[in-house]
């Protein structure tokens, strides 16, 4: 787990979309290695369903992703519904992604991009909107994350948060 911290405008979320191909570099290369994921700021971005539950049914049910692929359909609800429960957001599976506290909005893009089970996650200040508690555990789920092999890289300004939980801090 890698932590990037840094002031606003230092070029960190920059940074972040070049090692997550999002965006292209002027000039040299990045080269990735495995599947990847991308958690951005604004996690509304990643909404195009119409409830909480259709969003995490949308991953798994459409074989994008090769291991769930193998899974027969009470398995893939099986796995939605972990997710959902995982998360907290099993109570309000049934509202619009957009009518969410920002909080659960972030919880609901952090289970969607697990969902496709990337080896690299690149996380955008995932902390923000998130109560003290989900933070705990979401620090906790990383560690998971990591101990399984997953590569995590995180661009944040919680300090505290980065301390515990990462590896490895940068300042840029």
């Amino acid at each position: 787990i890698t932590a990037l911290l840094g002031s606003n405008g230092a070029g960190k979320t920059t940074l972040l979309r070049l090692m997550s191909g999002i965006r292209k570099p002027l000039s040299g290369k990045v080269k990735i290695y495995g599947t990847k994921a991308l958690l951005p700021q604004n996690p509304m971005a990643l909404f195009t369903e119409i409830s909480v539950e259709e969003e995490l049914a949308a991953v798994v049910m459409d074989g994008a992703n090769a291991s769930v692929q193998r899974l027969d359909k009470a398995e893939r609800i099986d796995k939605v519904e972990k997710m959902l429960v995982r998360t907290g957001l099993d109570k309000v599976r049934k509202r619009h992604p957009y009518d969410l506290s920002g909080g659960q909005q972030q919880k609901l893009a952090f289970a969607k991009i697990l969902l496709y089970e990337p080896d690299i996650v690149f996380l955008d200040e995932p902390t923000k909107g998130l109560d003290p508690f989900f933070c705990r555990e979401l620090g906790e789920w990383l560690k998971e994350l990591k101990n399984e092999g997953k590569t995590i890289v995180i661009v944040s300004h919680d300090v505290e948060f980065c301390a515990v939980y990462a590896d490895m801090c940068g300042l840029i």
